[in-house]
């Protein structure tokens, strides 16, 4: 099995993807779209921009602006490292649900999806 996107009609009848990794397992949660050229044209600027896609930690003292896409990375309710990619323009096009206990490991997570993307084939599964 080889990495990919893949593709799929939510039961509310919108699009959204997951990336999984060759063994199966889900490395980032695509949010919602109305169509499914609109969910390919996500999953395209990912693989686009995933190089110059930055990580930014939302706790650090001085939070760096970043106009282009990025992973950041913040706290969720669990006290666990959790991250969400934002594409240039702000919006968040992927998370994961899945807490890290360091920001070491999140941050090395992250490297992995950045590999993984660009290698990754498109699967639509209707």
């Amino acid at each position: 099995n080889k990495n990919h996107f893949s593709l799929y009609k939510k039961d509310d009848g919108n699009y959204s993807f997951n990336l999984l990794d060759s063994s199966g397992n889900v490395k980032l949660i695509g949010e919602s779209y109305k169509s499914k050229e609109d969910c390919n044209k996500v999953i395209d600027l990912i693989k686009k921009d995933i190089d110059n896609s930055q990580i930014v930690d939302l706790e650090a003292e001085q939070v760096k602006k970043v106009t282009i896409s990025k992973f950041e990375i913040y706290r969720d309710a669990d006290d666990k490292f959790v991250f969400r990619l934002k594409s240039d323009k702000g919006e968040i096009v992927g998370s994961i649900n899945k807490g890290f206990s360091s920001k070491g490991e999140c941050e090395k997570e992250i490297e992995n999806i950045k590999l993984l993307v660009k290698d990754s084939e498109i699967i639509s599964v209707d």
